[in-house]
């Protein structure tokens, strides 16, 4: 570390000071993103009211 010039050293610091707040941004993004698939797939079960409805009759009753 002695060998490096200051600008080096400037540029070792920035990215040591930045890398916890990146860590957390990423953690974040794929948190979010886990949650909107894992919700979405299970969104169909909970269905209530008249789509519901409207799902299970096309299902169940046969076309012609």
């Amino acid at each position: 570390m002695e060998n490096l010039p200051a600008w080096a050293l400037w540029i070792i610091t920035a990215a040591v000071g930045l890398s916890p707040g990146l860590a957390f941004f990423i953690v974040g993004a794929m948190s979010r993103s886990l949650h909107r698939t894992l919700w979405a797939s299970s969104k169909g079960a909970y269905q209530l009211g008249p789509e519901r409805v409207r799902n299970e009759a096309a299902i169940a009753v046969p076309l012609g």
